[in-house]
């Protein structure tokens, strides 16, 4: 590396400057400098094909026609993109396993009494360490025939809005300003469309919270969680029955720390999966959002959310308050977020994986980050992974409470940072104020990539290509030329609806990799040269890197949708 970092540094310099020359035009002028400039671009793609192929041999099954092209610059950066990609994920996974098959061999040379802590001899505590390498667990993914729980909830989905976002609650304890008050719809202005405020809005900035936070805590009153090894698992609540027992325990608590874990790929919104709690009388509580019984019930929770003499530990809350409020009608007062501590101390790294490792000398896995929380029943090393989100949480807030007490109004800035983030809201894409840059727009999340339910967007071809309508970002970071864009917004816009009448995630519906191939492979005007095969063949091509499932089914709406779209865009300027 010490050897070729410099020579890659100074081909990247020479690139760059051949590059902010008009090398087009002295081509079109000179047909010298044309047929030498050619014969550079075949060599020096031949040569990034051979490295590519050899890339795709290492990192993947399938070394499949993928290629680069001469002067095909954005299909090139796309191909790039995926293949590096895959490599560092396969540099991901063999560091894992080596780590872990190191860490392994270690353990087996530990004394019994040293393998009874648990404890590795760096001094850290391992969510896996037990975990025998040699298995072949796998991370569970819910497969494309899994029943999706959603269709058993006793409210269906319905992913066509035709009104600004509603809050859930029916009522509201805790309240300073009342609940009839506060769900009166806000009259639209020029920027911002009707809508609902965050119903606990004027709580939530206004109560104070607990004296006691201003001050350090007695150390007879320190806060230790009981050790990972042999602590009890986690109890699990699925009915409004075991509700009702936890919200009288958690009523006794002066801290609380939760944790979401949040599904959004088979479904258009999003699916709250699983909620973790652990009471600073040390239990750890799974509550089932899934289960129709229960998920009904769950905005008695609020009760405890909204008590301001509660604290809330949450790490990096920003999305958990948006994915309570539209699943489940719960609202956060007296939030701490460590995230915003973490912040005010500088600490550098502000993962929850860094401050279980500073404050509770505690490594936890990434194994079960991408794993599908929608799966019933949850498998044991699922429930302590799970588990281990806010098991520690509470201690770490005690001890982040002490340290940002010898900062000045270290403290007070992350409370109020905290507050910020939980008054934030959801919106449907529909009704988002039309300038999200704005600091008060700001707090205002919307569906990603959602298309706004508006005449004069889905009736239409917009020929818009203002930054915040949706399929923008898909124009700019692909370099979509002028003449393709109209096609995109088809596309984007059938993907959008697909999405919404099935539940499901735009990108199940079809990849933005298949979708950009798809705008970039047939031109307007040209609508004989569109039909099944060839519409196959492009998603075939580009399959391996996924959401191709649902387009080869409805392949032939997909081509119908492709031909009216090349035809009505003929007389298009």
């Amino acid at each position: 590396l010490e050897e070729y970092a410099p020579i890659l540094k100074n081909l990247i310099r020479y690139s760059s400057a051949v590059n902010a020359k008009d090398i087009s035009f002295y081509k079109s002028i000179d047909p010298a400098i044309k047929e030498k400039a050619n014969d550079i671009s075949s060599e020096i793609t031949d040569t990034m094909n051979d490295m590519l192929m050899s890339a795709l041999t290492v990192s993947t099954d399938d070394t499949a026609d993928f290629k680069f092209k001469v002067n095909s610059e954005t299909e090139n950066n796309q191909v790039l993109s995926n293949v590096l990609d895959t490599l560092l994920e396969k540099v991901e996974i063999n560091l894992d396993n080596h780590y872990k098959a190191k860490k392994n061999k270690h353990h087996q040379l530990l004394n019994s009494n040293q393998r009874s802590s648990n404890t590795a001899d760096d001094g850290y505590t391992y969510l896996d360490q037990n975990e025998d390498v040699s298995s072949s667990s796998t991370v569970p993914r819910g497969g494309a025939n899994m029943e999706k729980p959603q269709t058993k909830f006793l409210d269906p989905v319905n992913n066509f809005e035709t009104t600004p976002f509603k809050p859930l609650i029916k009522f509201k304890p805790n309240a300073l300003k009342p609940l009839q008050e506060s769900l009166q719809l806000v009259e639209p202005t020029d920027d911002v469309p009707l809508h609902y405020e965050n119903p606990y809005a004027y709580e939530i900035m206004n109560t104070e919270y607990p004296e006691w936070i201003l001050n350090s805590v007695p150390e007879n009153e320190k806060y230790e969680s009981i050790p990972w090894v042999g602590s009890p698992e986690a109890q699990w609540v699925d009915t409004p029955e075991k509700l009702d027992s936890l919200l009288v325990e958690l009523n006794k608590c002066k801290v609380i720390a939760i944790d979401l874990e949040h599904h959004d790929y088979r479904t258009y919104h999003g699916l709250t999966s699983l909620m973790q709690i652990t009471s600073d009388s040390k239990v750890d509580y799974l509550i089932d959002p899934l289960s129709p019984t229960l998920r009904p019930h769950l905005t008695i929770l609020n009760e405890v959310f909204t008590n301001p003499n509660i604290i809330k530990v949450l790490h990096g809350a920003f999305m958990d308050v948006i994915w309570l409020q539209r699943d489940l009608g719960l609202y956060l007062v007296s939030l701490f977020d460590t995230f915003h501590a973490a912040k005010q101390l500088a600490l550098g790294k502000y993962s929850l994986a860094f401050l279980l490792e500073e404050y509770a000398k505690f490594r936890t896995s990434k194994k079960w980050q991408l794993a599908d929380w929608r799966i019933r029943p949850l498998s044991a090393e699922m429930k302590d992974y799970a588990k281990a989100d806010t098991h520690f949480l509470i201690e770490i807030f005690y001890k982040m409470h002490e340290d940002l007490l010898k900062i000045p109004n270290a403290l007070q800035k992350a409370l109020y940072a905290s507050r910020k983030v939980a008054v934030r809201r959801f919106e449907y894409s529909t009704y988002r104020p039309k300038n999200l840059s704005m600091s008060s727009n700001s707090e205002v999340v919307s569906t990603s990539g959602s298309v706004p339910l508006l005449d004069e967007i889905t009736k239409q071809i917009t020929l818009n290509y203002d930054r915040d309508l949706p399929w923008t970002n898909l124009i700019y970071s692909n370099g979509i030329p002028l003449e393709r864009r109209p096609l995109l917004e088809v596309l984007f816009k059938w993907r959008d609806n697909q999405a919404r009448l099935n539940d499901e995630s735009p990108r199940y519906i079809m990849s933005d990799f298949i979708l950009v191939s798809l705008a970039n492979n047939f031109q307007i005007g040209h609508e004989s040269a569109v039909d099944v095969n060839s519409v196959m063949a492009v998603i075939n091509k580009h399959s391996k890197f996924g959401g191709s499932y649902y387009v080869r089914k409805c392949v032939k709406e997909l081509t119908d949708t492709i031909k009216d779209a090349v035809m009505e865009l003929k007389g298009v300027d």
